[in-house]
């Protein structure tokens, strides 16, 4: 049985597991060449579909070596496993590719809202990334340089905690309570981590941030059936 073969039959297990329970399943539709056209540099190949369960992706890291979150206090090491026990997972073996850039590299000097960042990103035919892609990104990327931060963009999702405000006078929502959230990646003085960052849709973030995307085009949906009575 050749690989495209082995994907296929998992595929179709996927499908009918997914529809008998309900839960998500990933349709990895295409590379997109679009991408490739406006010149923009592939800044990793990842593996995704690799754990079979969100404790397994857990276990990982800790044997990797990763810290969850950046302060390691018990609330913010909270806030980022809340953020990723709710993180569906590819359930194929797939690669995906991802680009790195910043927000200055999007066209915006100044900053942007996220909303505006997304939108830009779309018309370099650049896509949001599944939420699977932190983990294993922070998973793959162990040489990730001091100092530097990589936002994931991706569908925000909402956690449990809800605290904190963004103190930043740019910030069209200075009273905003974050609870909607993405994956962020970093390397500071105690070493190499995953956490997380607002992903409200009006969000400010400053010219030097990077944001991961991807190419290839892909959807996560859950599949309903109706029963007949």
């Amino acid at each position: 049985m050749t690989t495209e073969q082995f994907s296929i039959m998992m595929l179709c297990v996927g499908l009918i597991f997914a529809i008998a329970f309900g839960v998500p399943i990933f349709i990895y539709i295409y590379k997109n060449n679009k991408a490739e056209k406006k010149n923009l540099k592939i800044f990793r190949t990842i593996q995704l579909g690799t754990f079979y369960s969100i404790a397994n992706l857990h276990e990982a890291l800790k044997k990797g070596g990763f810290n969850i979150d950046y302060d390691w206090n018990d609330h913010d090491r909270e806030w980022t496993n809340d953020l990723l026990n709710k993180t569906a997972l590819v359930p194929i073996p797939i690669t995906m590719n991802l680009v790195r850039l910043s927000v200055k590299d999007l066209g915006f000097p100044k900053g942007a809202i996220i909303q505006k960042i997304y939108k830009r990103a779309k018309k370099l035919g650049l896509n949001p990334c599944p939420a699977e892609v932190g983990p294993q990104l922070r998973l793959q990327y162990p040489d990730q340089p001091m100092h530097e931060n990589l936002i994931i963009a991706m569908e925000p999702i909402i956690t449990d905690l809800k605290y904190g405000m963004d103190i930043r006078p740019e910030h069209p929502h200075y009273h905003l309570i974050v609870n909607h959230d993405v994956f962020l990646l970093g390397h500071n003085f105690a070493g190499s981590f995953l956490g997380e960052a607002c992903g409200e849709l009006s969000w400010f973030y400053y010219a030097h941030e990077q944001l991961v995307f991807t190419p290839d085009k892909w959807t996560m949906a859950v599949p309903t059936i109706e029963l007949k009575t």
